[in-house]
Formats: C-alpha cells, structure tokens, sequence
C-alpha cells in the first residue's frame, strides 16, 4: 500500500456569513464518504456562530464531526490572505497527495473586487450587525430588510438562498444599470479576499510546493470567467466554476466524493469534469444552473483572440464610428448574460457581434475555436442559460470599474477595448 494518498481536497469553507447552515450541511455530504488511505478529505471552516471560531478537520465517516478536528485556530478573518496561505501550506505539508484540488467555497462575484462593506459605511450601515449575542448562536440567515436604506436590499429568507461570489456577502444595492452585488467575504471582520490576493496566494503555495495544483475548484457563483482563469493559471493545470449564481446548497459532495472513492487514480481534468457534471444533475430542470471545466494550458489561445477582438475594436471606437459602438452595444444586450450586469458569455457576445458587424467574423471564429479548446466540460441545460459556453467576461454597459485595471488580463487588448468603450468611471 502507497504511503501517498491519490488526492487531498483542501477545501476552504469561509462560512462567517448567511451560509453558514449550507456549510454544515456540506461536510454532512462529504462524510458520508469521508477521507481513505487513498483519498484526505481536509476542510478549514470559518463559522458565524458566535464565540465558535474556526477549526480544522480530516473528514471522515465516524459520526459526529467533532472526532474529525485535528486543529482549532480560534477566531479568524478569512478575508485575509495570510490565513488562506497558511491553510493551504498546512494541508499540502501534512496530507501530502499526488494530486490536490483546492476548493473555495464562499458567496462569489467573479472578479468584481468592488468593496460592500466600504458601500455600507458610507450609508451609514452596520452590516455585520445580527441579533444574538453571550452564550446565543448567532443567526445564520439574512440581515431584516428593514435595517438597510431605500437602495439596499437583502434576499428574502423565504426565497431560495443563492452564494453571492467567492467574495460575497448575500447584499444587493441598486444603481443605475440595475442590481450590483459587491464583494465581501467575512462579516465579523468585514474584510474579503480579492482578485489579486487570491492569485498571490496561490502562486506562492504552488510556489513553495514545486508544483501546481491539480485542480482549483470554486464552489460560489459567477467565477468562470476569463479573467478569473488568468488570475490562477500560473497555480493550477485546471480550473471549475460558474458563470451563473449557484444555489445555496452548492456542490453535490456526496456524489463527487462517491466516484472519486470509486477511482481514485483519476487526473484534474477527469475530476473536473465530474464535478461540473453531477453539480449540475444534482439540480432540477427549472434551475438555471451552470458549471465547466477549464483546461488552463489552453487559455492563452482564448486571451490571444478576445485581446486581438479587443485590439481591432479599440482602434474603431478611437475613430469616433458611432455605427461601431451601436453594433456593439446591442450584440452586448443580445448576449447570454448572467445575475452580475456586466458579465456576459464571451463566445455568444462574439458570435452576435459578427452577425452585425461582419469586420468581427473572422475574430468570432478565433474565439469559438479558443474556447472550445480550453472548456472540455460545460454543462448549462436550462434554456435561461443555455448560450453558456463555459466562460464568461467582463463587458459593463457603462463605465468600467477602476479596479479592472488590477488584473492580468486587463492589460491587453480587451482592457484597452473596455477603456474606450466604457470609460472609468
């Protein structure tokens, strides 16, 4: 019998928000495999249990999760990177696999750094204020609508809770395009990773590991995305999200967990492409849910076309040609969109536009092509999202957030684009 197991799962549950019941009910799921010899099912949560903190745990099928714990770390800010660093650097020393997949599960926004809890204060709120408090648990569940101001809204705890991003608090506030999320992360520290951050963490444990993770996996919503993909793609080989919200009840653990035990000699990619496939089985045929897998190697071929689709658009809008900006505008209103405003599918927005602007055709064909080559699984059965082709980008119908300019991918030609279409706002 090999002393290294297969895999070890590191997932990084930041649950010190409105889904904290969805992160219990989890670990229930992922329990009822548990970790092997062959497989370490290794998880590090965060609660918004008052006085609860945050532990460590091997997760295994003896009942009770209590018998799992291997560390408790007392109260921590998962916002902060050093404590996402130090989870990963953990794992990776004491659980040593031949493949890992890293698993951030969270509310997610996509890239969208944008700062709620800065939105907040600026309003006057306190948005980490719960009731409960000694010896009491605090409630999970969403803020009263009646302690924010007219422009800010909660999910109503009747409807079916949705994770917001990696990054998220469950807030909405509306602005002139329509409902904004903004990102947030850990609501007794008011702090949350971003873009930037989550790609230096990564790159330093792959880094300090001497090789990248298998598999990089984010259990929240909207994340497939290409400037998400660059972000990590110097840290992983292989990558799996949604373009659209996922509902609070995530990943199926129970179902990935049971065909990773089934074999565990399978690679990133074959790991991904389940997960992408039982997310979605796990569903009902109403819900407009997605999920892909994405082959990072080949991502460089997706930024070269939308950056050279980017280039030639940029030089036509720096000529003034309003007929060019109309095109563009309504292929964008056409495009397969998602609950974040300014996302849209890349493949779809490209397709649209060469059906109005023939100049783009060739530009199309590049991108369909790209994408088809570097998203190996994709599923998006429900007809709200059925344009999906697996990774989404960022297109604002008005002005572009200066946070943009902090990613990777904002430094070629589609950044350029974004600038002389929408420019900062």
């Amino acid at each position: 019998m090999s002393t290294t197991a297969d895999w070890t799962l590191l997932i990084y549950i930041a649950g010190d928000n409105d889904l904290d019941s969805f992160g219990m009910k989890d670990i229930k799921e992922m329990k009822v495999h548990g970790s092997s010899d062959k497989i370490n099912v290794i998880v590090q949560r965060d609660t918004a249990r008052l006085g609860a903190g945050t532990a460590r745990y091997r997760i295994t099928k003896a009942a009770g999760l209590a018998k799992d714990k291997v560390m408790d770390l007392g109260e921590t800010n998962t916002g902060d990177p050093a404590v996402l660093a130090d989870f990963l650097a953990w794992g990776m020393k004491n659980y040593p696999a031949k493949r890992t997949m890293a698993v951030l599960w969270n509310h997610g926004n996509g890239w969208d750094d944008t700062d709620i809890y800065a939105e907040a204060k600026k309003r006057g709120l306190s948005p980490a204020t719960r009731p409960g408090a000694g010896a009491a648990a605090r409630r999970a569940g969403p803020i009263s609508r009646g302690s924010l101001p007219s422009g800010f809204v909660r999910r109503s705890a009747a409807k079916r809770r949705f994770r917001g991003s990696f990054f998220l608090t469950a807030w909405q506030f509306e602005k002139g395009d329509g409902p904004r999320r903004a990102i947030a992360f850990d609501d007794d520290a008011q702090d949350f990773l971003d873009s930037v951050e989550m790609k230096n963490v990564f790159d330093t444990a792959a880094k300090n590991a001497g090789k990248k993770f298998d598999l990089i996996g984010m259990d929240a919503c909207l994340m497939s995305m290409v400037e998400t993909g660059v972000q990590i793609r110097n840290a992983t080989a292989v990558f799996c999200g949604s373009q659209e919200v996922e509902p609070g009840d995530g990943w199926p653990y129970e179902r990935i967990l049971k065909e990773l035990h089934a074999t565990p000699t399978m690679d990133g990619k074959t790991l991904a492409a389940l997960i992408a496939k039982q997310f979605v089985a796990s569903y009902g045929k109403d819900d407009a849910v997605t999920q892909a897998a994405v082959d990072l190697a080949a991502l460089d071929g997706v930024v070269k076309a939308a950056n050279a689709l980017g280039t030639k658009l940029a030089g036509v809008l720096k000529k003034k040609d309003m007929a060019v900006r109309g095109s563009i505008s309504y292929a964008r209103t056409i495009s397969q969109g998602y609950e974040h405003p300014d996302y849209v599918d890349l493949c779809d927005f490209a397709v649209n536009l060469a059906s109005v602007w023939p100049a783009a055709a060739a530009d199309a064909k590049a991108i369909v092509a790209a994408v088809s080559a570097s998203v190996f699984a994709n599923y998006a059965p429900n007809a709200k999202v059925k344009r999906s082709r697996g990774l989404s980008i960022y297109l604002p119908p008005a002005k572009i957030s200066p946070l943009y300019a902090n990613l990777d991918f904002a430094k070629g030609g589609w950044g350029k684009f974004l600038t002389a279409y929408a420019p900062k706002k």
